[in-house]
């Protein structure tokens, strides 16, 4: 294996999927290679660390309207519950890999804090619930499965989907930017620091850079 065999590769998968992928992919192939070196033997330098990267762009700065509300229907369908995701996770900035795999046994009602054994970043965390969180839970009733919403991230990504199709102007709305606007909103209230142990960020300079997006007009009030 050398450099150009994984530039070649490179430049082909950039034809059929964004550089976002492409990179992703590239780190973990770099992984793999790095393992080769240091631990199996098999070859003499990880070619990965040779070839370019493709651009990481610009980071998004979509942040969904303030206009999505919370209704007295009961909860029946698999479509009402992926609303109170949504909702859900607007409120507490959780992941939807991470709200799909709640449990209730992970919900500590009386101290108002779900706790997440297992996240992205491979450590586990506590994530404090607001009161519009809370409220949230009450409406959901408890499952045979123990799971707290009932709803894989399959089911998930193509109900919601499905669901942005139909609301004018709404194309640009991923899920992931509910994460966006809850750390948009509490950036207001919170500290960074206590902000990153909300969100799971071990390294603040992707919180600041990307979802600490406060007010510039609303700190200038707190100068005075």
């Amino acid at each position: 294996l050398r450099p150009y065999h994984f530039a070649q590769w490179r430049d082909n998968r950039k034809k059929e999927v964004q550089d976002a992928t492409v990179r992703r992919e590239l780190e973990t192939l770099s992984a793999v290679c790095q393992m080769a070196v240091k631990e199996w033997g098999v070859l003499p330098s990880n070619p990965l660390l040779q070839i370019r990267r493709p651009s990481k762009g610009k980071a998004r700065n979509y942040i969904p309207p303030d206009d999505i509300v919370l209704d007295g229907v009961p909860i029946i369908t698999t479509k009402q519950r992926i609303g109170l995701v949504v909702l859900f996770a607007i409120e507490t900035a959780m992941r939807a890999g991470e709200i799909c795999n709640m449990m209730w046994r992970d919900v500590h009602l009386s101290r108002r804090v779900v706790h997440l054994p297992m996240t992205k970043n491979g450590s586990s965390r506590d994530v404090p619930l607001s009161k519009k969180a809370m409220a949230i839970l009450d409406r959901l009733p408890r499952s045979e499965s123990g799971s707290v919403f009932d709803v894989s991230s399959h089911t998930l990504d193509v109900m919601f989907r499905r669901a942005r199709a139909k609301v004018d102007g709404a194309e640009a709305f991923h899920f992931h930017d509910t994460r966006h606007k809850a750390l948009t909103r509490m950036a207001a209230k919170v500290e960074p620091m206590q902000l990153a142990k909300i969100s799971g960020h071990k390294d603040l300079r992707i919180l600041l850079n990307v979802y600490y997006n406060p007010d510039v007009g609303e700190l200038a009030d707190l100068l005075d």
